[in-house]
């Protein structure tokens, strides 16, 4: 994954609001289909200096489709018939142990559990899950339901991941055993995916002016270089997590030409002399123009280095380079531009 170094990854929270079905019935009870309600949302960034049993993350889900949980009956309201049902947890049960009244239930990434809590609706399923069979003497009925899951830290987190499988459903049961069914089925969507906490970083020198000085001797051979002056580039990253490294990539771009991928920068459009150029030497080597691109592998595109957090100071050389064999005194003017890719 690669980002510019403006971008962050910060950790964030939001809610997820599905229609969940309470309960129904009596005699001649028909549901619609069976649902697959996905969770979803983007890359979760955590910090392995959270505390055990911290929320790390709340996720959203979304019913396919824009699907509606319903159910009928063709039983009388007040009838011997009980129909009912409860929200119980798909992945392995950690038991109440940080389930906040309920149950805590395992993800597939070492270190992270998850659970389950309903709001919203009628007071019969608040609460965290698993919720104990609840019988209704209704006909018919729907209710909304509010329901948030939230990822909780229970041990050192050693590696990212994508979340995967299923992780808890709403089954109805009528009070004779006689119809049963797994309503909705709640799975981790492949969007959901866990990464720990790596440095970020900040350009703390968005703005460089480097005086060129005067060009004393105007007879020079074409290629000749002459007259450098030292700058810095530097950046400032902030700590991630024990084992966690940002590789950090660097592309300086023609700010005259964009599409100049030599390594000689292009005069400005108020230079008046000619037979110059300028080329930015970083390690004994120019350096290569590219597009303004922050994806990691663009076109000379360099790697500056790989940082656990702390300052970055990157060094270059301006120089004067020859055009020309002869050199028309004047003003010299160029610009350059620099995007920074964090990986």
């Amino acid at each position: 994954m690669s980002t510019t170094i403006r971008h962050l990854i910060l950790f964030g929270l939001l809610t997820l609001a599905p229609i969940m079905p309470t309960m129904v019935h009596a005699a001649g009870t028909t549901c619609s289909s069976p649902i697959i309600a996905m969770v979803t949302g983007p890359a979760i960034n955590v910090s392995n200096n959270a505390a055990i049993g911290d929320v790390i993350g709340t996720l959203t889900t979304s019913f396919p489709g824009g699907a509606n949980p319903n159910c009928t009956s063709t039983g009388t309201p007040g009838g011997n018939v009980y129909f009912g049902g409860g929200f119980l947890g798909s992945a392995p049960d950690l038991g109440p142990t940080y389930g906040n009244g309920g149950h805590l239930y395992a993800t597939t990434i070492p270190g992270v559990g998850f659970r389950v809590n309903i709001t919203g609706g009628s007071s019969i399923f608040w609460g965290y899950i698993p919720s104990p069979f609840m019988p209704y003497q209704i006909t018919t009925g729907v209710a909304a339901r509010q329901v948030l899951v939230e990822l909780v830290k229970i041990g050192p987190i050693t590696q990212g991941g994508a979340l995967s499988g299923d992780i808890a459903y709403f089954q109805m049961t009528d009070s004779n055993g006689a119809y049963t069914t797994r309503y909705v089925t709640y799975q981790w969507s492949s969007s959901v995916v866990v990464t720990l906490k790596s440095p970020a970083c900040s350009v703390s020198t968005p703005s460089v002016k480097v005086g060129m000085g005067v060009v004393a001797n105007p007879h020079v051979a074409v290629g000749q270089t002459f007259d450098p002056v030292d700058f810095n580039v530097q950046l400032n990253c902030s700590v991630g997590d024990v084992g966690q490294s940002t590789s950090v990539y660097m592309t300086i771009s023609d700010a005259t030409n964009a599409g100049n991928t030599s390594n000689i920068l292009n005069l400005g459009a108020s230079s008046t002399v000619t037979g110059l150029g300028i080329q930015l030497v970083r390690n004994g080597t120019p350096v290569s123009f590219g597009p303004d691109s922050a994806v990691v592998g663009s076109q000379n595109q360099f790697s500056v280095s790989s940082t656990t957090g702390g300052t970055i100071n990157i060094p270059f050389t301006a120089r004067y380079i020859a055009t020309s064999n002869t050199v028309t005194p004047g003003v010299v003017n160029a610009f350059a531009t620099f995007t920074f890719a964090y990986q």
